[in-house]
């Protein structure tokens, strides 16, 4: 999947209306799914991660739809593990555990 992931990225850079409509829709279903996990979650925050990012179409339609959804990224990529770190002490000690 990731080989046709980046087959398709490449086709949609070139131009290709139908590899951009593909990756256009893929942002915004990563978006709703986002938009579902955060609500059962309890939070708003998300952080790309994963190969499909690698796509600046992607990344760029996915941060509107996430921004319309009243979604904020708050880590991208390399930072994604520290921020994960960092938000489960504060899940911890908001609920009177020690970190």
């Amino acid at each position: 999947m990731a080989a046709l992931a980046k087959e398709v990225d490449r086709l949609a850079r070139e131009g290709d209306g139908a590899a951009r409509r593909i990756l256009e829709e893929a942002a915004e279903e990563l978006s709703l799914l986002a938009q579902a996990l955060c609500r059962r979650l309890g939070t708003h925050k998300v952080a790309l991660w994963g190969s499909v990012f690698e796509s600046a179409l992607v990344v760029e339609r996915f941060l509107d739809a996430a921004s319309r959804r009243g979604l904020e990224v708050v880590a991208s990529l390399g930072d994604v593990a520290l921020y994960a770190a960092l938000w489960a002490q504060e899940l911890v000690s908001a609920e009177g555990g020690k970190p």
